[in-house]
């Protein structure tokens, strides 16, 4: 689709696990030739920098949406639509704007999930072709499993279905009324056109599901409308070093990491004191990952250190297991590492990924945030650490990523 040298612009919008697949994916275009440029928000532009890759700050604080989707809408579907609704509606006429005079000279637009109208309708109006990012099974309908934010109830193949369309639905139209209400703001911008996935098959855009096979099978409804490609995680920034203090704890016994993604602000004393006294009550040493928090904040046992935002592409293959919130790309990135998993979900599509965690053998059932406490995360980790039936399915399962 894409010659050599050409120009990929690469659009998303949302939290860290949004733009970080973009970046891995940047890197490989990279490699092959083309010229690939990212438009993100402008939260992520050290991130962007620190890989090398040519951005485009969009606006909106980040860290905000993902507070706001964890302590309003939690793992509630409804709520998660709204919360994200609320925070957009304001930003949309500068972050359209922005992305419309970014696009200029693309050859070729690859949206993700919340940018898909605006994707869509960039590349339709520049005469160019996009393809549809997605981190989880997204506008691809299928009886296998329901919708990712929806619970998977025993109600069969319709309801399955069903929450699929919901889905699309949901977003299909507040992502229209939106986009109208910024088009009478400014007229300048392409006019509405179809759905993306009910376009002509000229420009309808393919689907790449940037997960494995072997964790979701791609399904037969998915044939010639979506790949399963495999994901896209993130190396290594080039010219990283670790911190000399967490070189030297890991001299030890290898720690168990936990971490709980952009949303941990949220109750963070509560998640910290159940982390410190379960790996306390199992004889584990921990990595506890604050997000956006400062490590010097907190008073821990020496067997316990607090890091801030370092790369899982290096941390995880260290770690004896892996705790996480079950991000797309955490989970990922987890499990590719071959480390036993524990999903403690705070919102969206998070407990889908505990679920899958769980069906798959290398971790225990999922936590929901509301649930934890010492006791509950103290038997998890007691599985993850102790269960050799869970830690050789782990191994097994991150041979098959690679």
């Amino acid at each position: 689709m894409a010659s050599h040298g050409a120009d990929i612009g690469l659009l998303t919008y949302g939290t860290r696990g949004d733009v970080e697949p973009f970046l891995a994916l940047a890197a490989a275009l990279q490699c092959a030739g083309l010229r690939p440029r990212l438009a993100a928000p402008g939260t992520y532009a050290s991130l962007a920098a620190a890989h090398r890759i040519p951005f485009r700050p969009l606006p909106g604080d980040l860290p905000a949406l993902a507070h706001d989707m964890v302590t309003r809408a939690g793992t509630n579907s409804l709520r998660t639509v709204l919360a994200v609704s609320r925070f957009i509606e304001p930003l949309a006429v500068e972050a359209f704007r922005s992305m419309h005079a970014w696009s200029a000279g693309a050859d070729l637009i690859v949206h993700s999930f919340l940018t898909t109208r605006a994707g869509f309708e960039l590349a339709r109006e520049r005469g160019i072709p996009s393809l549809s990012a997605q981190f989880f099974p997204a506008f691809a309908p299928t009886a296998a499993f329901p919708a990712p934010i929806f619970p998977d109830l025993p109600l069969g193949n319709f309801y399955r279905r069903l929450t699929h369309e919901i889905v699309a639905q949901i977003f299909r139209r507040g992502g229209d009324m939106i986009y109208r209400r910024v088009r009478r703001v400014d007229p300048s911008l392409p006019s509405l056109g179809p759905w993306p996935f009910q376009a002509e098959p000229a420009s309808r855009p393919l689907i790449l599901f940037a997960f494995s096979r072997h964790v979701i099978p791609a399904a037969p409804e998915w044939s010639g409308i979506a790949d399963v490609t495999g994901y896209w995680l993130p190396g290594i920034p080039p010219g990283w070093t670790p911190p000399p203090e967490l070189e030297r704890f890991l001299d030890g016994e290898a720690p168990v990491y936990i971490g709980l993604g952009s949303g941990s602000a949220a109750g963070r004393g509560a998640w910290i004191s159940a982390a410190v006294a379960a790996l306390q009550r199992v004889g584990a040493r921990g990595v506890l990952d604050l997000g956006g928090g400062d490590p010097a904040e907190l008073r821990l046992p020496p067997s316990i250190l607090a890091v801030r935002d370092l790369p899982h592409a290096w941390l995880f293959p260290r770690m004896a297991a892996v705790v996480h919130h079950g991000g797309a790309g955490t989970t990922g990135a987890g499990l590719t590492a071959g480390k036993p998993t524990v999903v403690i979900p705070t919102s969206s599509d998070q407990p889908f990924w505990g679920r899958r965690v769980h069906a798959l053998g290398v971790g225990p059932a999922p936590i929901p945030i509301r649930r934890l406490n010492a006791e509950t995360l103290t038997r998890a980790l007691a599985t993850v650490l102790r269960d050799t039936g869970v830690r050789a399915r782990a191994i097994e399962l991150g041979e098959q990523l690679h």
